[in-house]
């Protein structure tokens, strides 16, 4: 069960709940559409694109990102194949961010091809975005109690009933029946947050000093992959797992790894830093 903040009242009598991790997705998406609209203001794309754009990408990783999250935590694949529509369809969890990285980044390649625009170039425009988003929706992980770190006792975190790690511990019979909040974690989600949110600063700082366009997308590929790969000792997961390593280390080292590729064959064809589109735009492209 997800923490609740308030209920909000309607008219016609309809009350609304209103949970901490979705209230935390919306302002890390309001949060990204306005940075990347501020920034991609510079070559004359309107607002209503970079709405278009989120959308492709909140879509398209929504899928990639419950696909995943079932596939690598073996005991919740049970789970989910109890009732697969309904679990597939919850939008207060179940998420893993580098699946829906993994298949947003190909959605919004087509989207941004077929709009004119150079996908990687643009790409420079929207890392910031990624960057500030994720760093929101962290923060929505610490407030359900997923996604959390390992027990520590000397510098920790404990989370009310009906959290996720309650939960967990809960059914693992590390913690008491009516036992009042679970035994203390590391807050990983917020560890995770911080870094983001200097990560945001980074590319900010870079997107106004490139020397070749990709630079920046490139850069958060780097960066992002190394903090996951860090921070991923430090997570408590289910995951698949050989030896000390989750699969998400090896995807980590994939993305980081990806991104160095990407960085130095953008290098190497040293396209002008402004050169966002294709072509010139259809009159009507930028409209909205």
């Amino acid at each position: 069960m997800l923490p609740k903040l308030v209920d909000l009242h309607l008219p016609f009598g309809v009350v609304l709940p209103i949970y901490s991790y979705g209230l935390m997705i919306l302002v890390g998406f309001g949060a990204a559409f306005l940075l990347v609209s501020s920034l991609a203001r510079r070559y004359g794309v309107r607002p209503g694109l970079v709405f278009d754009i989120g959308i492709v990408a909140v879509a398209s990783g929504f899928v990639g990102a419950k696909i995943s999250f079932f596939l690598t935590n073996l005991r919740l694949f049970s789970y989910f194949l109890e009732d697969p529509v309904h679990r597939f369809g919850l939008i207060t969890g179940g998420f893993d961010f580098f699946g829906g990285l993994i298949l947003a980044v190909p959605s919004v390649y087509w989207f941004l091809r077929r709009k004119g625009f150079e996908p990687f170039s643009f790409g420079d425009v929207l890392a910031p975005g990624i960057a500030l988003a994720h760093a929101f929706g962290r923060i929505g992980c610490f407030l359900n109690g997923c996604c959390y770190g390992f027990r520590c006792d000397s510098f920790g975190v404990s989370f009310p009933q009906g959290s996720a790690v309650y939960l967990d511990q809960l059914s693992a019979g590390d913690l008491p029946a009516g036992a009042a909040a679970s035994l203390p974690v590391l807050p990983t989600q917020l560890f995770e947050s911080a870094l983001l949110f200097l990560l945001t600063l980074g590319l900010l700082f870079l997107f106004y000093r490139r020397s070749f366009a990709g630079q920046g997308i490139a850069s958060y590929l780097i960066a992002y992959g190394l903090i996951r790969f860090g921070l991923q000792f430090t997570r408590a997961d289910e995951a698949i797992h050989i030896g000390p390593f989750a699969i998400w280390h090896l995807i980590a080292l994939l993305v980081t790894g990806f991104g160095v590729w990407l960085y130095f064959a953008f290098k190497r064809r040293n396209r002008p830093p402004d050169a966002v589109r294709l072509e010139p735009p259809p009159a009507a492209e930028d409209a909205g």
